[in-house]
């Protein structure tokens, strides 16, 4: 009787749900979201791909992406606030069928608006030279 390993789906160990940042934060970088990717597979070369995807690219600079120690990084978009959801699969092929495997992990980025401060511009003034009182020139705005 041969007795073939088993292969599980891989699997986000430690997997942390929903994610708060700031809309004028740099780079995020969320330290063992997931502790660390499982394959799924007894065999420790045993392959993971991972991809994500969000449903609004323009929440972001830099898309979010996962390092195999389960580290999250991501940059929001200037001036950008709301909710965007983000679903983390990742994927491993059964050697013995063939078949891929795979998992989805759903969670929410919350990018809360932050109280810039005020800034204008102020126009280039016009020399008005036919002032109303006759007493010269009158500066106004453009």
């Amino acid at each position: 009787v041969e007795v073939k390993p088993f292969i599980e789906p891989p699997s986000l160990v430690g997997f942390a749900e929903n994610v708060t940042v700031s809309e004028d934060d740099a780079v995020t970088i969320v330290r063992n979201f997931g502790v660390s990717i499982d394959s799924g597979s007894p065999d420790a070369s045993q392959r993971v791909g991972v991809a994500i995807t969000t449903s609004d690219d323009r929440f972001f600079d830099q898309a979010p992406a996962m390092s195999q120690q389960g580290n999250l990084e991501f940059s929001v978009a200037p001036n950008v606030n709301g909710e965007v959801a983000v679903r983390i699969s990742l994927s491993t092929e059964d050697p013995e069928t063939g078949s891929t495997l795979v998992t989805g992990y759903n969670f929410t980025v919350a990018i809360e608006p932050v109280n810039d401060i005020p800034s204008f511009r102020v126009a280039a003034p016009i020399l008005d030279t036919t002032a109303a009182n006759g007493t010269g020139p009158l500066l106004t705005d453009a």
